[in-house]
């Protein structure tokens, strides 16, 4: 019996394993990648999100505060958690001038922000407060220019 010899084999046909696992190694780290810029994209779009929102938020206390003031004739005073109990129902005429949910609220009956801080209302001019939130970094610039804190707008049209 004679034996029948098979052809030499083509390497250059088939590619190594070790140019597979490169190949797959190179799309993992490609899908890796992706997901980081995907994260970092999150992350900008909630900041702006949290932004638009307290900014939405502090011109609404703002615009409660002014529409107290049409009922009334004056601006309520007090603590901010005395005011937001005042707007939201506990005054002479039980009017709900504010409408938030107990989320909104820490502890102590405030208003919070989306970073968690209380907003905070200048009451320096009671004829026209001022309401603002300490913004993402948190702390309290009272709302000055260039500071990151998010002031209402003043006196936007009723």
């Amino acid at each position: 019996m004679k034996t029948q010899e098979l052809p030499p084999q083509d390497n250059r046909s088939k590619p190594s394993r070790k140019w597979i696992y490169r190949g797959m190694a190179l799309i993992v780290v490609v899908l890796i990648c992706g997901s980081l810029l995907r994260a970092g994209e999150v992350r900008v779009l909630r900041e702006k999100a949290n932004e638009v929102r307290a900014r939405d938020d502090a011109e609404c206390f703002s615009k409660a505060l002014d529409f107290y003031a049409l009922e009334y004739g004056y601006h309520p005073e007090g603590s901010p958690s005395d005011l937001l109990r005042t707007l939201r129902g506990d005054n002479k005429r039980k009017i709900i001038f504010f409408v938030c949910t107990t989320r909104s609220m820490n502890a102590s009956g405030e208003f919070i922000d989306p970073w968690g801080q209380p907003y905070h209302i200048d009451q320096s001019d009671p004829s026209s407060p001022r309401v603002y939130s300490s913004g993402p970094n948190r702390l309290d610039e009272h709302g000055a220019k260039g500071s990151d804190d998010i002031v209402a707008n003043p006196k936007a049209a009723l």
